[in-house]
């Protein structure tokens, strides 16, 4: 669960309280029970969401969240009671991705901008990622402006095609069964950066021996929206961070425990001769 120390500027006080009443009834929850594990009185979230100066607190937030078993990033932000059960499902997913990045079990590997952008094919045409090719297209002339064609490593983003740049650094995830999940950070080439649309921020997802596949951006719904810039910024954040390889961490815990012994060899079945 996401940890909150402060309100956000744009709290929706609408919204939250929509939400936890949706939730209620989703999960067919007595009111007055949820009250009273979340440690307010009885009638205090209909008198809260009726009054416009009201602000719940942080306390209050973090443990209906719990109560309701959502991301606090999506209770403060989603709109649940209007969204698409696939808008949901993605807020969901969304939700969990932030949620478990702040709680440090997922192993995100950062992609730096500059390596991304210096992306080069071998003599197969191969660029050793998934979401970069080498392509032959139509694209403006640096000098002059006019259209001539290029070959070239690119990755064609949902948004911008082949005119497509890397922004800031990215960031991928290796999920079940080895699928990829690749938090992209991107920019349309030979646009003002003055422009909004410019930018966006998109996930894509590649299965084991199939080619990538766009799943969402920030530029459709807003809720969805807002739920990817958040986790792009808890990634990068948490990135910041040291990390601990697993292997390591079990030696660093046997050290702690004052256990300095060396575990029994571990012997294959196939080095076994009987």
């Amino acid at each position: 669960m996401k940890e909150v120390t402060k309100m956000p500027t744009d709290f929706d006080r609408t919204l939250f309280f929509d939400n936890i009443s949706y939730l209620i009834k989703k999960y067919d929850l007595k009111i007055g029970e949820i009250e009273n594990s979340a440690g307010v009185s009885t009638g205090y979230i209909s008198r809260a969401s009726k009054d416009e100066k009201s602000k719940p607190g942080v306390e209050f937030v973090m443990k209906i969240a719990e109560l309701l078993q959502i991301n606090v990033d999506t209770l403060l932000r989603a709109d649940l009671t209007n969204a698409t059960p696939t808008e949901k499902y993605l807020m969901s997913f969304l939700g969990k991705l932030n949620s478990d990045t702040v709680a440090d079990s997922l192993n995100w590997i950062r992609e730096p901008k500059v390596e991304l952008n210096r992306i080069q094919a071998d003599e197969y045409g191969d660029t050793g990622h998934p979401l970069f090719k080498l392509r032959t297209y139509d694209a403006p002339n640096d000098y002059d402006g006019s259209i001539e064609e290029v070959t070239q490593v690119v990755f064609a983003s949902h948004n911008f095609d082949y005119q497509t740049g890397i922004h800031k650094d990215c960031y991928s995830l290796r999920m079940k069964n080895g699928t990829l999940l690749h938090l992209m950070n991107i920019f349309k080439v030979y646009s003002s950066i003055s422009d909004p649309d410019t930018f966006a921020i998109e996930i894509w997802m590649t299965p084991p021996k199939a080619e990538a596949q766009f799943l969402c951006d920030n530029k459709g719904e807003v809720t969805i929206s807002s739920l990817i810039d958040g986790l792009y910024t808890t990634v990068s954040e948490n990135m910041r961070h040291p990390k601990i390889d697993k292997n390591l961490q079990y030696v660093i815990d046997a050290f702690m425990q004052n256990d300095l012994e060396d575990d029994p060899p571990v012997f294959d079945e196939d080095d076994i001769p009987f």
